[in-house]
């Protein structure tokens, strides 16, 4: 299960990459308009690796039959995936929700109002 979870970060990423390059390549096309969601993705999956690196460098050994191993560097960065895999449960949802809550935000400041600077309408009695 986890090797799985590996493989969908691992391409996951790669897809983020390209569409986000593709996307700012070609605004116009339909990938170029969802760039904003892959590179939240992109940005979401970056963090869950991020977070896993932090947490493997706190404490490098492992425990091999009893018998306390340190890590060498390299080991580092394959434990991180594995630990990043379980870790983009939490962060992509999160950024793709924080990128909607941003956007409606945008959004709602870009509307222009109705009327320019006219009084707002009067209750009638």
């Amino acid at each position: 299960m986890i090797l799985l979870l590996m493989l969908v970060f691992v391409l996951g990423t790669i897809i983020c990459v390209v569409a986000t390059i593709i996307g700012y390549a070609a605004p116009d096309k339909p990938v170029g308009r969802k760039r904003r969601w892959f590179l939240a993705t992109l940005l979401g999956l970056a963090v869950a690796y991020m977070l896993a690196l932090g947490l493997i460098c706190l404490d490098p050994y492992y425990d091999d039959n009893g018998a306390r191993e340190a890590m060498v560097f390299p080991q580092h960065l394959f434990w991180a995936l594995d630990l990043a895999s379980l870790l983009q449960l939490l962060t992509v949802p999160l950024g793709l929700w924080l990128r909607s809550v941003v956007g409606r935000r945008l959004d709602k400041r870009a509307e222009p109002s109705a009327g320019g600077n006219a009084a707002p309408p009067r209750a009638s009695a």
